[in-house]
């Protein structure tokens, strides 16, 4: 997308096609929407596309987002965790209810590993011992 231009920002719309365009319809979702693809250069030189509903190229710069996704690494790691814990794609059940218990379950177990994690590391950092 940006190979070819000079810009660090591009402003698109995507339509749903075929038989996306028809779930669409018939969920009551818009056919198109607009979105704005920001490249970002990462330290290692890695290029990184980042896609936002921040369409104004004036007040939101495309130099912001790399500080605003390092900030937000943190976060996006931990919902890959937590993507995988829940296995998406094998819930225990089928209805909003069983899909919502098995949600919650991984939260709370996630979170319970944080606090245990975090006690069993303060035990497990080595002092220092003088020369």
């Amino acid at each position: 997308m940006f190979k070819q231009q000079v810009t660090n920002s591009n402003i698109v719309t995507l339509k749903a096609e075929g038989t996306v365009n028809k779930k669409c319809q018939e969920l009551g979702l818009p056919e198109k929407i607009t979105v704005r693809f920001v490249k970002v250069r990462l330290s290692t030189g890695e290029i990184e596309v980042l896609v936002t509903s921040l369409l104004d190229e004036k007040k939101y710069l495309a130099l912001v987002f790399k500080e605003l996704y390092n900030l937000r690494w943190g976060v996006e790691c931990f919902f890959c965790v937590i993507k995988e814990r829940v296995k998406i794609d094998n819930f225990t059940g089928k209805t909003v209810i069983s899909v919502k218990q098995d949600f919650f379950a991984t939260m709370f177990i996630t979170g319970l590993e944080s606090l245990l994690t975090k006690a069993a590391d303060s035990q497990l950092v080595p002092e220092i011992q003088p020369e």
